[in-house]
């Protein structure tokens, strides 16, 4: 329209006389026309610098990166994959993909280093109406806290309830979960040996004071670490350990003592009045055994609570 416009305006301007009024309209459809030419030649050259999307161009151009995700596929370097196949997520502690373990499993518990040697401030089990899913442990600010067996780290975050934590994956299969430190020395998918320092404690999160929420997992399920860990003496209760579906019956809250236990309380008259400590003992293993309790052999035996017990040494138990 422009252009018609202008044409048929220049005839008149050159048959009629210089009129202010006919110069205003040659200058605003020239304006018009010189705007529509460099309009047009953007959009050719457009069309030269941008490549359709199915046209052979555009495979050789950038891609956006990907979106971010917490499940990615795990490759054989990961440890346990036996186990966990390509589950690997870097934000939960549990996996909601992991299927419960089923059948009789049996780990290997080599290369062991003890998290931290402490007072147990709360055992694994029920505690004001919810599930506490780990044992704690008594420590000092910036007491190191160590790695207890290889794998790689899962997570190394601050988390609302958990505070400052890490969970590393190990080869053998377990998790095992280190909560409130005050600082963190790990990274995600790094690789640690067992007694590399994770962090140091603290306070964080949901705690009133200083200590190490520790907790041990297997394919998502928690369970007492008391079944891997000697705690008083600080060492493995065996390097090897079976679970099976009597392992997380710790886990339900109302929970039944072991058949020998249940034995020995029926039958008190029939518990012999010492026992003799041997390799994997501790006095919480023999208190469960005889129907009694750790504070009780304390008293009986005048040992301190930090006491540790060795192979040969006679414990009474009346």
């Amino acid at each position: 329209m422009c252009c018609h416009s202008f044409i048929k305006n220049s005839k008149r301007y050159c048959s009629m006389k210089n009129s202010k009024l006919d110069k205003m309209r040659f200058y605003a459809n020239a304006t018009c026309i010189v705007m529509l030419s460099m309009l047009f030649a953007s959009c050719s050259i457009f069309r030269r610098t941008t490549p359709s999307p199915y046209s052979p161009e555009a495979s050789s151009l950038p891609k956006p990166p990907p979106k971010p995700t917490t499940n990615v596929t795990a490759p054989s370097s990961y440890p346990a994959t036996q186990y966990y196949g390509n589950r690997w997520n870097n934000e939960y502690v549990r996996i909601t993909s992991d299927p419960k373990p089923t059948g009789t499993t049996t780990l290997d518990l080599t290369e062991f280093s003890m998290p931290v040697c402490g007072k147990v401030l709360s055992e694994f089990g029920p505690r004001n109406g919810r599930m506490h899913e780990g044992i704690d442990l008594k420590l000092t600010h910036e007491q190191p806290v160590y790695c207890a067996f290889d794998g790689m780290v899962r997570m190394a975050k601050e988390h609302r309830s958990y505070g400052k934590m890490v969970t590393v994956r190990h080869d053998n299969g377990l998790e095992t979960v280190y909560s409130h430190l005050n600082s963190i020395a790990v990274k995600i998918n790094q690789r640690i040996k067992a007694g590399d320092r994770v962090g140091g404690g603290g306070k964080t999160g949901n705690a009133t004071g200083e200590h190490l929420h520790l907790e041990i997992r297997f394919m998502g399920e928690p369970f007492n670490p008391r079944l891997v860990i000697d705690i008083e003496n600080c060492r493995l209760n065996s390097n090897k350990l079976t679970i099976n579906e009597n392992s997380y019956k710790l886990y339900q809250k109302n929970l039944q003592a072991p058949a020998e236990t249940q034995t020995a309380t029926k039958n008190k008259t029939e518990i012999p009045n010492t026992y003799t400590v041997i390799k994997g003992d501790t006095l919480y293993s023999i208190s469960r055994r005889y129907g009694t309790t750790v504070d009780e052999l304390l008293k009986i035996n005048n040992l301190k609570e930090s006491a540790i017990i060795n192979v040969g040494q006679v414990i009474k138990l009346k």
